[in-house]
């Protein structure tokens, strides 16, 4: 288990909705929370012209699909760094024009040279690919450059300080879908493997089957769902919009390819039913619906001395 930090928040602008600046303590990196509307706002950050590596984020128009863009900017003659590199991407480059955000980092002592940013850059990309959360829009997987096994050990645990800070600002990049049950044991169940694993739901509405997992991050629909090619009369439109949303996802036989994260039970079952459900309701396990089985933990906590 990760040990508990405390991360200092400081909103620059005194509204959490423009710029936030991040620390931890005993740490020299330093993120940014940028929105793309706060990028020109005065008095200008000096440290966002330091060198650094910047995240943009946002949506693709067409799909819905969260899109990030990983890029790394040195501090140049004029003074204009990371800043003057995101100005670039408005400027000059159409294919990043979906960010709405903008994630910086540097250090407090600007001590990132260009190998330093070079294999950070790389790391936070395959990162990214990896966790599969957002399309990486970058055309190709930036060089790492060439570091030290002693520098490499230095920016891995800097790596897992920023990972820990951008997924509190609420950007979780690098964060795996926890699609892993807790067993008894302190190792883990592979649910896709498992013909029943502990925590695992079931959905069975009209021919539609699925499997789906409560996580911290919403309600996860399992790959190999079976879901209903027919949407019922009086179905919501948002079920329309989530399945525009995932349509990459769903297989010829509208069987989902991948694992898919819905905010709440009640859009999994929609999107997997094509009706207006209540998740709390049809989702279940052993026979008890999700709504029994929260029920009761609640009353045997409340009973707990």
């Amino acid at each position: 288990m990760s040990q508990p930090r405390t991360i200092q928040l400081f909103l620059v602008d005194g509204d959490p909705r423009f710029r936030i600046k991040a620390t931890l303590s005993n740490w020299t990196g330093l993120v940014y929370s940028l929105p793309r509307t706060c990028l020109d706002k005065d008095p200008a950050r000096p440290d966002l012209q330091q060198t650094g590596v910047y995240l943009l984020f946002g949506t693709n128009d067409e799909t819905g699909e969260a899109q990030v863009y990983v890029g790394q900017a040195r501090e140049r003659a004029n003074g204009s760094g990371m800043l003057g590199r995101i100005y670039e991407h408005i400027q000059r480059d159409d294919s990043q024009d979906y960010f709405t955000h903008v994630i910086a980092v540097t250090t407090q002592n600007d001590s990132f040279g260009p190998t330093e940013i070079s294999y950070l850059e790389n790391r936070f990309y395959r990162m990214a690919a990896d966790a599969a959360r957002y399309k990486v829009t970058n055309g190709n997987c930036p060089s790492p450059g060439k570091v030290t096994e002693e520098k490499e050990a230095e920016l891995e645990e800097f790596i897992g300080y920023a990972r820990t800070v951008i997924g509190a600002l609420g950007f979780k990049v690098f964060e795996p879908l926890d699609t892993t049950v807790p067993d008894s044991e302190p190792d883990f169940v592979d649910v896709h493997r498992a013909e029943r694993a502990e925590g695992v739901f079931e959905l069975r509405y009209n021919g539609a089957f699925a499997r789906g997992l409560q996580t911290p991050d919403g309600f996860v629909v399992l790959k190999d769902s079976r879901i209903n090619a027919e949407l019922t009369p009086s179905h919501p439109v948002s079920i329309e919009r989530l399945r525009d949303h995932y349509v990459y996802a769903i297989g010829e036989d509208w069987v989902t390819t991948e694992d898919l994260l819905f905010n709440s039970p009640s859009g999994a079952a929609g999107f997997v039913g094509g009706a207006s459900l209540n998740g709390r309701t049809e989702w279940k396990r052993g026979g008890r619906s999700l709504k029994e089985i929260e029920d009761s933990e609640v009353e045997n906590a409340v009973q707990e001395p």
